[in-house]
């Protein structure tokens, strides 16, 4: 699966689909943390980003998996986002459970993060609140 990042516009998919949130603007390569990284989906993330050369993995996050490397041995994990530096972040790509995915895409809106939510569980109220965040 080849998706570019970088020409996705900030618009949100209900039902457990890509949630992106926050312009993506054109730079040379993006920074890119991945949450739930230890899980399926954050794995193939993690190997996706790593492939591709216009994309930097900066930040694997899940507390299951702390202090190991992720599944590329790109990087360090890390339990918390709140571990983590936002100026060293472009875009966090979050694959968590809802609850968790809820205070991850507060911390993106807070510190200026883009995120791009593949995380089931949302609801409309959410949503809502989510582009009127970023």
């Amino acid at each position: 699966m080849n998706i570019d990042i970088s020409t996705v516009s900030p618009v949100l998919h209900n039902g457990g689909r890509a949630i992106v949130l926050g312009p993506l603007e054109g730079t040379e390569f993006m920074r890119v943390a991945v949450t739930g990284s230890a899980g399926r989906m954050g794995s193939a993330v993690c190997e996706a980003v790593v492939a591709d050369q216009e994309l930097d993995l900066v930040a694997a996050i899940d507390p299951s998996a702390k202090g190991q490397k992720d599944i590329t041995g790109s990087v360090g994990v890390v339990a918390s986002i709140e571990e983590l530096d936002s100026t060293d972040i472009d875009v966090l790509v979050d694959f968590t459970k809802a609850s968790a995915a809820r205070a991850n895409i507060e911390w993106c809106a807070e510190n200026g993060v883009h995120a791009v939510v593949g995380t089931s569980g949302l609801t409309e109220t959410d949503i809502s609140l989510y582009r009127k965040r970023f």
